[in-house]
């Protein structure tokens, strides 16, 4: 995974299947709260339940210190998991790396 500081708003997260995706995470929130959280989920075409709860508690330490996450790049197979465990209603999508660094912006 890279972890690439754009700015002391904003950090953008190439994310990776298991088992990095935890280091991936951990990684992530020893950056912030420094800023917003973009993850890019192109490399990742599986995650499991336990990669499911990171991805919670990383949104509730954002939350916390009063920024955003983003995700884009999320596989059709990825994203039906998180339709049918209804967290597709507690992360924001994006259509590109771009797209969701501007939606962070508004």
């Amino acid at each position: 995974m890279a972890i690439e500081q754009k700015s002391d708003r904003l950090v953008i997260a190439r994310l990776s299947e298991d088992p990095h995706f935890t280091d991936d995470i951990n990684a992530i929130r020893t950056v912030s709260p420094v800023g917003n959280v973009v993850l890019d989920f192109n490399g990742v075409a599986y995650v499991n339940s336990a990669n499911l709860s990171q991805l919670l508690v990383l949104r509730n330490h954002l939350n916390e210190h009063d920024r955003q996450l983003r995700l884009f790049g999320v596989s059709p197979g990825v994203w039906k998991l998180f339709v049918v465990t209804g967290l597709n209603q507690l992360f924001d999508t994006s259509e590109s790396e771009q797209l969701a660094i501007d939606d962070l912006k508004t």
